[in-house]
């Protein structure tokens, strides 16, 4: 039996994921009115264009957007009838509705939940941070809680809150997040704290980096990660901004995205960005991630 994913960017359906039976790898095709009017496209490996992206081309990009951690993986499988941890289409069947960057996944039959979420912001105090961060070291592949429906990329185990003015908050329903907060690995010691130490240091030196901050909240330490794909204006609203990182860009699985067998790769990054002169590359949090404008 088929089965389709609409997807959005910036809230506005654009195109969708299709396949022909649960668990096959799924193509992605951009809708007519989108072709015709459309300016960000999906990926840079996916313009926008009439013709129907192959599965080969589509993982990377779907891959990107999930974790990497298999545990978290296989812990959301429940949630959304994957029967697979490398169901991507699956997984963001219910996960895929806050991802990075502004693009958002969905089934069909729960477009009208997702567009007309409304927006709210419930306060959170230090120890419910803590709390979560202790739930976290405890089960390291729990990295949503019952009811969230957002996806990171990434190994690390992660949460994503909201910094609104000078208080934490739990974004709700259509509400962005505007952080990230890590543990750190926890077989490495202090590696929180010398991942804040590298991006302090590459920003003295000028490098476009993610402000980060190392933060304690009641005896639990971590690093908090401001994400540069959204964008707080003067009246509190958080704006998303559609990104993909180079491994996207490129159509790299993240497993491939270490270099010390090619170390050409930079370079390689640097002539892609040139080459597509509607992106943006910027480097955060030791990669180079490409900003569509």
């Amino acid at each position: 039996m088929s089965e389709r994913l609409c997807v959005l960017l910036y809230g506005e359906v654009v195109g969708h994921l299709s396949r022909g039976a649960a668990g096959e790898p799924p193509e992605f095709s951009y809708l007519p009115s989108y072709v015709r009017d459309g300016k960000v496209a999906l990926s840079a490996r996916l313009p926008v264009s009439t013709v129907t992206n192959k599965p080969d081309k589509v993982a990377p990009f779907l891959a990107g957007i999930l974790p990497e951690n298999r545990e978290t993986r296989e812990r959301w499988m429940g949630k959304s009838r994957a029967a697979d941890p490398e169901d991507f289409f699956a997984l963001l069947s219910n996960m895929g509705w806050d991802c990075p960057g502004a693009v958002q996944f969905c089934r069909p039959e729960d477009l009208g939940g997702l567009v007309n979420r409304t927006a709210s912001y419930e306060p959170l105090s230090e120890s419910d941070v803590a709390q979560r961060l202790r739930d976290l070291i405890a089960s390291p592949a729990s990295w949503t809680m019952e009811g969230e429906h957002w996806s990171l990329g990434g190994q690390q185990e992660k949460f994503a809150i909201a910094r609104i003015g000078d208080f934490w908050q739990e974004a709700r329903g259509a509400a962005a997040t505007t952080h990230i907060i890590k543990p750190g690995i926890g077989r490495l010691r202090y590696q929180a704290l010398v991942e804040h130490a590298t991006m302090t240091a590459a920003a003295e030196l000028g490098l476009d980096v993610a402000p980060t901050r190392y933060m304690q909240f009641e005896d639990q330490w971590a690093i908090v990660i401001e994400l540069f794909d959204r964008l707080l204006t003067a009246d509190g609203h958080v704006n998303r901004i559609h990104q993909e990182d180079f491994c996207q860009a490129s159509g790299r699985l993240p497993e491939r995205k270490y270099e010390w067998w090619q170390p050409s790769q930079v370079l390689r990054c640097a002539e892609q960005a040139l080459h597509y002169d509607h992106l943006h590359a910027v480097r955060v949090c030791g990669a180079v991630f490409v900003r569509h404008r």
